[in-house]
């Protein structure tokens, strides 16, 4: 029976600007494994002793250079398999707003970086539960902000 696991955070970053809300991607870096060249939100495990949410800001830090504006727990759980593991990885998405004018550093993981719209950001990820994601932070805190109306404050970390 496969197990359970939860090591990781996923942190889809965005910001507010004239155009409309801009969802941040990140390009991993080419012959890093076997996700390297694609696009994906800040990404990376939980360190012993630390909570998933103190692990989303660490890695929003580590791999934007940024803090984050805002950041808040997403209605949105990833879910995925790995056949490796014969293990379930649940995984809690964060949203993290940075300022519209934000100028990254990227970790050594990564090779550029990209803020699109949601159609843009949408066509980029490869994978539904990220779609998913995006579509959620859209519909519950980015589009909300830019209307100038509260997201659920009980999301609000």
């Amino acid at each position: 029976m496969p197990k359970i696991v939860a090591p990781l955070v996923s942190v889809y970053g965005f910001r507010l600007t004239a155009r409309g809300p801009e969802y941040l991607l990140l390009r991993r870096r080419a012959g890093l494994d076997h996700l390297g060249g694609t696009w994906q939100a800040i990404h990376g495990g939980i360190e012993p002793g630390e909570t998933a949410v103190q692990a989303a800001r660490r890695e929003a830090r580590e791999e934007t250079g940024l803090e984050p504006v805002s950041l808040w727990a997403l209605d949105y759980v990833e879910v995925h398999y790995q056949p490796h593991q014969d293990a379930l990885r649940v995984v809690p998405c964060f949203a993290a707003q940075f300022p519209a004018d934000a100028q990254l550093r990227l970790g050594p993981e990564h090779e550029a970086y990209a803020w699109l719209a949601l159609e843009g950001a949408l066509r980029r990820v490869l994978w539904r539960g990220q779609r998913e994601a995006l579509r959620t932070l859209h519909r519950t805190i980015a589009r909300p902000l830019l209307e100038g109306r509260e997201p659920n404050p009980l999301l609000k970390l």
